[in-house]
């Protein structure tokens, strides 16, 4: 671990460009944040639903970092050395690839996992709690869980504050 800089110590000069790339980054979340706010700018003329905020997002950012890398004349066989970039990829490939595994998983086996869900949720709705927790605990991803079974909740008429307690298990 390298030392702390003491307090007051001049830090090394930023590359030329940072400035720019620090720039581009923000206009790419105001960008994110725009579409999220307007559904108009995710319209693609021709097709009847806007593009999915997920989809935006990775679009645009992965759009930012290939203008960040020309504008700022980085090394490219540089970048996969660095830390930031293995500890970004690591973090991709377990949080994409759990969720991607869990989303499978649960779509494969819905059928069992509703009606078992739905049976024991239906005599007591608490229950439907510890489903969460264990369907979590099984993805590794609260938002997957969320997605896969949360409709199940609405359609077992639990009320949306009891709904909103239960994201927490």
């Amino acid at each position: 671990i390298p030392a702390a800089q003491p307090l007051g110590a001049e830090r090394p000069a930023l590359p030329r460009g940072a400035n720019w790339t620090a720039f581009i980054f923000l206009a790419a979340v105001a960008l994110i944040v725009i579409a999220g706010f307007f559904a108009e700018v995710r319209k693609i003329q021709g097709v009847k639903a806007p593009v999915s905020m997920p989809t935006m997002i990775q679009v645009i950012m992965l759009s930012a970092a290939a203008l960040m890398l020309a504008v700022g004349r980085v090394a490219v066989d540089a970048v996969p050395k660095t830390a930031t970039c293995r500890s970004g990829i690591v973090a991709l490939v377990s949080i994409f690839g759990l969720a991607w595994l869990g989303d499978t998983f649960i779509a494969a086996n819905k059928d069992v996992i509703v009606a078992a869900i739905g049976n024991l949720a239906r005599t007591t709705p608490w229950t439907f709690s510890l489903c969460l927790f264990f369907a979590s605990a099984l993805l590794g991803s609260q938002a997957a869980t969320m997605r896969a079974l949360m409709p199940l909740g609405f359609a077992l008429a639990i009320g949306p504050q009891y709904l909103i307690g239960m994201m927490a298990a």
